[in-house]
């Protein structure tokens, strides 16, 4: 057993009986509040999973009226499919377990996905540096804010960054059995994740290229099946499915215009912003403690992998500039990152206490600072989330659809911020999106022109009805505003409010 192990001992001695507590907590704390309504992050990601969920559940049940199932695929098509609908596929199963359509089942996929990465991450970081190490890394993975909140919910990300983590266990794993079974589960698991979603191909190619070189000379490497195996079996997926949707099929053709601005590179306020998100999500002291992993990494392949991986980290937030800024579930796979980083770093720390004569009070901060992560990252999710209770958004929505439904048929015009997608899914009626300004500022950005207001309006041409439940825009938009006080409010509550503005369609 290493001097880690020992040390550990001395606190813990059974680290198999305390991992699972671990990994039972973070489970616990995600399941907090999980019955309530996708509003919480993101909601218009969220609601187009539940869309396409719908899409592809409501067809296996015969408990669904004809015209609501018609309305399902209608809006699964609007929104549109870009990365494979593997998580959606999930939750129409879980539905059809349950006998209906529960919007709060799927949450369970994520929260699932993220413990199992929890798993492979403490693995990893114990042969990356010591049990101690590891155990402060998986803390530090299963409690930061940042990535319990967004572990939670309907989006494919946090299934992606936790397929990560594992795909790189079962690389390393590899690289010591180098037998034909484990390159093959390498191979497939790696091959999901990049399925999952295409940018984890950016995250993992350097970190997989530098672990297997400086594991055996580039011309060994060529001749190695189990390598090339790996890498088919890696590529292969996303690679047929990308050729099907953009080649044969030509709904993903679109998919990748308007995802990369190299000027944002040149923009100091990025970097900026950037820096001060990793401050602000991620502890600036952890940062440091995970960048100096790199060095304190056990072996030459350990240093390799822990650099790759850094350096996928920051070309793939550097190609994405745009989201980077706007987007905060970009930086989760900087989670598993730093938290397996950190753990040669704290078993750097830990040998150095073993040896001093401050070595009881050395191992106990090093106690104490796994309790104040556990603590403080539950404190400050049950908070965000006891904050606010979207239960009640739930029942206006659907209150000012059943007024809707009562007035005269006419199109509906909204600006929210989801794009109506949770008006669209509550009451099996479609509005048309009223463009915010970021919305604005995006289309320049792509190379647009900017509009005039008497442009924008021509969306409401033949319109009957204006819904607003994004006032906070709405007052950043004081033209919009103007223009709408001279008609009349049909319907009014503290977060809705419902305008006629034209005739309804006869």
């Amino acid at each position: 057993m290493d001097t880690a192990s020992q040390s550990l001992g001395k606190i813990i001695r059974r680290p198999t009986l305390w991992l699972v507590v671990i990994l039972f907590l973070g489970t616990l704390l995600r399941l907090y509040d999980i019955t309530d309504e996708p509003l919480e992050l993101h909601p218009t990601r969220q609601f187009r999973a539940l869309i396409i969920s719908r899409a592809l559940y409501y067809p296996t049940t015969d408990q669904i009226p004809a015209e609501h199932l018609d309305f399902a695929e209608q809006q699964a098509a609007i929104v549109g499919f870009i990365e494979p609908s593997i998580l959606e596929f999930l939750t129409a199963q879980l539905y059809r377990l349950a006998g209906q359509e529960i919007t709060w089942l799927g949450r369970v996929i994520p929260i699932t996905a993220w413990v199992l990465g929890g798993l492979a991450l403490y693995s990893l970081a114990r042969q990356l540096g010591s049990t101690l190490g590891a155990f402060l890394s998986v803390t530090y993975y299963l409690f930061l804010p940042l990535g319990v909140s967004f572990s939670r919910v309907l989006i494919v990300d946090p299934i992606m960054v936790a397929m990560s983590v594992i795909s790189l266990w079962a690389l390393f794993t590899w690289q010591q059995r180098r037998d034909f079974k484990f390159a093959l589960l390498t191979g497939l698991l790696t091959g999901l994740t990049i399925l999952l979603k295409s940018v984890a191909g950016i995250i993992l190619i350097i970190p997989f290229a530098l672990f297997i070189l400086s594991a055996e000379p580039v011309k060994s490497a060529i001749k190695n099946r189990q390598i090339w195996l790996i890498l088919l079996l890696a590529a292969l997926p996303s690679a047929l499915y990308y050729y099907y949707g953009i080649v044969i099929d030509g709904r993903l053709a679109a998919q990748f215009k308007g995802r990369f601005f190299p000027e944002i590179w040149a923009d100091l306020i990025f970097y900026k912003s950037w820096g001060l998100r990793i401050i602000r999500e991620f502890n600036i002291f952890a940062f440091a403690a995970g960048l100096m992993g790199i060095y304190y990494a056990k072996s030459k392949p350990a240093r390799r992998i822990l650099f790759g991986w850094w350096a996928g980290y920051f070309i793939y937030a550097i190609l994405f500039a745009y989201h980077t800024w706007t987007h905060d579930y970009y930086h989760l796979p900087m989670v598993p990152l730093l938290a397996v980083s950190i753990a040669p770093t704290a078993a750097f720390l830990e040998q150095k206490i073993a040896g001093s004569k401050f070595k009881t009070v050395g191992l106990t901060a090093l106690v104490l600072l796994f309790l104040g992560i556990i603590t403080a990252g539950s404190f400050q999710t049950i908070q965000f989330l006891s904050n606010t209770d979207h239960r009640h958004t739930r029942m206006e929505l659907e209150s000012l659809g059943k007024i809707i439904k009562d007035l005269p048929e006419g199109r509906i015009i909204g600006l929210s911020d989801d794009y109506e997608t949770s008006f669209t899914f509550y009451n099996f009626l479609r509005a048309e999106h009223w463009p915010t300004l970021g919305d604005m500022n995006f289309r320049e950005l792509q190379g647009g022109e900017e509009q005039a207001f008497e442009q924008l309006w021509q969306i409401t041409e033949d319109a009957a009805y204006f819904v607003v439940s994004d006032f906070a825009q709405l007052e950043k938009q004081p033209i919009l505003e103007q223009r709408l006080s001279g008609f009349p409010i049909l319907y009014e509550s503290d977060s809705i409010r419902l305008y006629t503005i034209g005739m309804p369609s006869p």
